[in-house]
């Protein structure tokens, strides 16, 4: 089973010093390109230790960056419609359809 993750879980269990609690999860376990540089480039910029705690995950090869193509996806187009999801949001929840994936997200919407 993959898992892809939105920008929230891994900000918590990066503040927590937790986020290796996703090891034993199987893999892939990755992360959108858009939540990449909505948690890490931001972050870092605005000098967030989480952020670098991430960064180091990724580093480290505990999650993957992965590219998410939402422009000719039918998933992403009905998604984006929706007031209540961001652009990241809808990456991970493309992405997760596309892989047959878990998607980890915090947004009631996204879980709908």
């Amino acid at each position: 089973m993959s898992w892809v993750f939105d920008a929230t879980p891994l900000i918590y269990l990066a503040k927590a010093d937790r986020i290796g609690v996703v090891k034993p999860l199987d893999e892939p376990r990755v992360v959108p390109e858009a939540v990449y540089r909505e948690v890490v480039t931001i972050g870092v910029e605005q000098g967030y230790d989480d952020a670098r705690r991430v960064e180091r995950s990724v580093e480290d090869g505990l999650v993957d960056v992965v590219e998410v193509e939402t422009d000719d996806s039918p998933v992403a187009t009905r998604l984006a419609r929706h007031p209540g999801l961001s652009d990241a949001d809808v990456a991970v929840l493309t992405c997760a359809d596309a892989r047959d994936a878990v998607a980890v997200m915090d947004e009631s919407a996204g879980r709908s």
